[in-house]
């Protein structure tokens, strides 16, 4: 993401970087998750029993 852009601010880098962060969590398919976005995979794990 930094390589792909010439950024003229410090605020517009966060800007961009919060952008792509959500982007990859929220949206972008894993292939370690079966394909699943990291959010999606976390709704569908189920908690673990502890003794």
């Amino acid at each position: 993401m930094l390589n792909a852009y010439v950024f003229e601010s410090l605020d517009q880098v966060r800007e961009i970087s919060a952008e792509w962060l959500q982007s990859y969590n929220d949206e972008r398919p894993h292939d370690a998750l079966a394909g699943l976005p990291p959010a999606m995979y976390r709704l569908n794990l189920k908690p673990e029993v502890h003794p």
